[in-house]
Order: C-alpha cells, then structure tokens, then sequence
C-alpha cells in the first residue's frame, strides 16, 4: 500500500519540503501550482506510522524552521477501508493499494502454488512407481519361488524314481541270486542222489576248466588275462577256502611272489587286481610301489557291464599288507577295497577313481554296488600266479 501526501506551504526561494518518519525514512515532496507540495510513500500494514513535514536549504540540505511547519501526525494504517474521515487528516489526500505489488504477490502465490502442485504430482508419481517397483519384485519373487518349488518337486520325484529304479535292480539281483543258488543246491542235491558210490576222479582238464570258471566265472574271461598279461598259466598261491583268513598266513603263502591275481568273490561278483612286481618278504604292514603295470578288474558286476580293466594311473601304491599279528585286516589294494577277517565288514572305497581309469561313469559303484562307509560280503579269496610255463603247486591252470 502507498500513502499519498498533499500539503500547502509556501516556501522562500532554495527551500524544499520532506516528509520525515521516525523510524527511519524520507519523502521528497514535489512542488505543485498554488503553493502544494506532493508525494508518495509506500509500506506494508499494519503499522503505526509517525511523521513530520520538514523544509531544507536546496545548497546544503540543512532543515529548516521545522517547528513552524504543521508539525507531526502519526496514525494507525491497516487498509485503505480504515481511513473514512478524510476531512480528520487534512494533509492526506489518498490511501492507495499498490497494484502492482499486489499482481506481483498473486503472481508468486499462483507461481507457489503450481511449484507445490507439481512437486505434489512428482511425489505422487514416485510413489505411484514405487509401488509399481515393489509389486513387480514381489511378483518376480512369487515367479522365481514357483519355479524354485517345482525345480525340487522335479528334483525329488527324480530322486525317488532312481531310488526304485535302484530298489528293483536290487530285488532283481536278490532274485536271480536266490535262483541261481536253489539252482545250484538241487543239480548238487541231484548229483548226491545221481553219484555212485565211488566217483571218477576228474580229469586235469576237467579241474583246469573248474578252476578257471570258478576263478574268472567263465573260461572266456579267463583268456582275458593272456590279452592283458601275455602269460596265461597260473598257479594257486592262496585259497581262503582251504588256508587261514588272516593277514599272517595270506602275507606268508604270496611274499617273494610276481604276477600275482588276486581274486575276491562276493556273492555271484567277481573283481580283483594285478601286480606285476616281485613282492618283498613281509615283516609288517606295507605297500607295493611304482608297479607300472598293475590294473583292476571286474568280470561280473551288477550292472551286467561286460569284463573290464581299469589301469592304474596313479600307482605310487598298489597291492597293501597288513602287519602279521593285525586283529582285523587281511589285504587291500590302495583306493580300491579293504578285505577284512568279518567277512560281512570288506569295504570299497570311495576314491577309486583317483588311482584308476574309471570310463564307465559307475566309479566304485561297479564292483558290489557299495562304497564306504557302507560295507559289503566277501566269499573267498583267491591269489594266483601267472606264469609262461605250467609249474608244479597246489593247483595250476594252463591255457
């Protein structure tokens, strides 16, 4: 708002006439025909305003005869509605609102107010996104949970359908074993009843073909060995179904001994391992070391698998015996199987494929279908030496 100033004074030449206000602030009043003197002067209400009307030397600015001019006014201003008596305040002519200002405060409240509307939007449309953010993580979430679940529904009915896959292998091998074995006990019951009274001694080559079939399960896998060794004859160093099953009579029947066989039956299985070197007397527990030459077989498995041989990659150590007086040990093959005296305790062990050349993708898993710490039967054992020339012992095979 502005006040509008009007006052009849006549002044002497070099003199001109101010407002003055005593908070601070002036007014230089302009000169009007008829002796009239006006000006404006602007401020923002409320406020009590106190003046006087002062006359200065033009030169040198000085006030003068200040107490001859109409002296000081003060008033209240609020509005422009609160000054009505107009004749009260003589040296008043006009309360005027300054439009200008007032344009320019609605310009700055409109522009306030479209500044807090947009910001208002803005926000909104982040919220609004990241709502929209969240809802799409959670369904994402949802999405990838779902699938999760049904990867391990997929998972487990896999795992359930190779549990029966494996159960009914089982069952079968159980079957075809007890067959075998009702087999085997009626033609024997049968030959008991068939026999004389006084058998034929069997022939060398009958013995030969028994021993070869119950060695390697067939003649066939027998010749196997020429294949792999060049030498075909063989000579029984030790029979667990007529010697001591114990570290000290297995480690006395084989020391001194090269090219040896050991075999190991369990149930209608069959595997073993070869060692080409000579082996040392044995005073204690050792190893066979750096045989170059040693393998592991299998000729009869459970998964059917045709006669295989397993090099031996790593064969810093092969064939291991057992200290004469061990209580519960009787020979091994280094990453291979352990053979125990508790028949029902012999393990293979889980690592065979660090030391051998494994290609069927079975691993341990061929020989018995069990690998530590789970444990598995052994029927016999049998050790024998290979040799070029059939030689006199306990009991020979030639090819």
């Amino acid at each position: 708002m502005s006040i509008s100033f009007k006052i009849h004074y006549i002044t002497k030449p070099n003199e001109t006439l101010y407002v003055v206000f005593d908070k601070g602030g002036e007014v230089p009043l302009t000169s009007q025909e008829g002796g009239f003197w006006t000006g404006d002067f602007k401020f923002t209400p409320p406020q009590h305003l106190v003046w006087s009307y002062v006359v200065r030397d033009v030169n040198n600015h000085t006030d003068l005869r200040q107490e001859e001019v109409i002296g000081t006014r003060e008033h209240d201003f609020v509005t422009k509605s609160d000054v009505r008596d107009w004749w009260y305040y003589p040296w008043l002519t006009e309360i005027v609102e300054d439009l200008t200002e007032l344009k320019k405060q609605e310009e700055e409240r409109i522009h306030k107010a479209e500044i807090e509307r947009m910001e208002a939007e803005e926000s909104e449309r982040r919220r609004r996104a990241k709502i929209e953010e969240m809802e799409a993580e959670e369904a994402e979430r949802k999405r990838r949970a779902q699938v999760e679940e049904m990867e391990a529904q997929e998972a487990e009915r896999r795992r359930r359908a190779k549990i029966e896959e494996m159960e009914a292998e089982e069952a079968a091998r159980k079957k075809k074993k007890a067959e075998e074995e009702e087999a085997e006990r009626k033609r024997k019951e049968e030959e008991r009843v068939a026999s004389p009274p006084l058998m034929k001694s069997p022939t060398p080559e009958e013995k030969e073909k028994k021993l070869k079939i119950r060695l390697c399960g067939s003649e066939s896998n027998w010749d196997l060995f020429k294949l792999w060794t060049g030498k075909a004859c063989a000579e029984v160093l030790y029979d667990s179904e007529t010697d001591d099953f114990d570290a000290n009579t297995f480690n006395k029947c084989v020391e001194g001994n090269s090219s040896i066989i050991l075999f190991v039956h369990s149930g209608p299985y069959i595997f073993g391992s070869y060692t080409s070197t000579a082996l040392p007397e044995i005073k204690k527990g050792q190893y066979v070391e750096n045989d170059r030459k040693s393998f592991a077989f299998s000729f009869v498995n459970p998964y059917d698998h045709e006669p295989i041989r397993y090099v031996c990659d790593d064969c810093k150590k092969t064939l291991r015996f057992f200290d004469n007086d061990d209580s519960e040990d009787v020979v091994g093959v280094h990453n291979f199987f352990t053979i125990k005296k508790d028949k029902e305790q012999c393990i293979i062990h889980k690592d065979f494929t660090d030391s051998y050349n494994e290609t069927t993708g079975r691993g341990a898993q061929m020989f018995v279908r069990s690998v530590e710490p789970n444990t598995f039967p052994c029927k016999e054992i049998i050790v024998v030496k290979l040799v070029f020339k059939k030689d006199l012992g306990k009991s020979t095979v030639a090819h």
